[in-house]
């Protein structure tokens, strides 16, 4: 639930927005989840202008939020990142998720090329398969991930 789920602000002005469960979260226990929290900005309408040609924008937020079962704050994120396995063949790169994170990179390099915007996450306990815009031809892969904070984690490299 959001609170306070509608408020108007005047220019230069500033809100809180808070969220909290209102009863159990509906979860999986052994992973984490993932939720959308949707914010629309609406302008006012200035009744001055109103026989005039204008243009009214409503801007909309769409921001991640994570949840993760108390099951899981024994661990952390930054050290289960090394458990990722990868796999390349031709130009598909596959990427397991054996672990109850999700995961955002950072930085994914193969044999030192930059390949971060054909993969960008990963959903826990999942494989997913890419396709490379290029066949690279490498060995070995390194890998950051964002961490809790949105700074990046430790690098993490693996052979392919």
């Amino acid at each position: 639930m959001a609170t306070p789920p509608l408020f108007r602000l005047e220019g230069k002005q500033q809100n809180t927005v808070r969220l909290f469960a209102t009863s159990n979260v509906n979860a999986p226990t052994d992973r984490e989840s993932m939720y959308y929290f949707n914010v629309m900005a609406i302008p006012p309408a200035d009744d001055a202008k109103a026989n005039n040609n204008t243009i009214q924008l409503a801007v909309r937020h769409r921001m991640r939020l994570v949840y993760r079962p108390k099951t899981l704050f024994d661990l952390s994120p930054n050290t289960e990142a090394k458990k990722l396995e990868w796999r390349k063949a031709g130009k598909k790169l596959t990427i397991k998720n054996p672990t109850p994170f999700f995961f955002y990179f950072n930085s994914i390099q193969l044999g030192g090329k930059e390949v971060k915007p054909e993969v960008n996450s990963v959903a826990p306990m999942t494989t997913k398969e890419v396709t490379l815009k290029e066949n690279l031809n490498a060995s070995s892969i390194t890998w950051k991930v964002v961490n809790d904070y949105g700074g990046a984690g430790s690098l993490y490299s693996s052979s392919l």
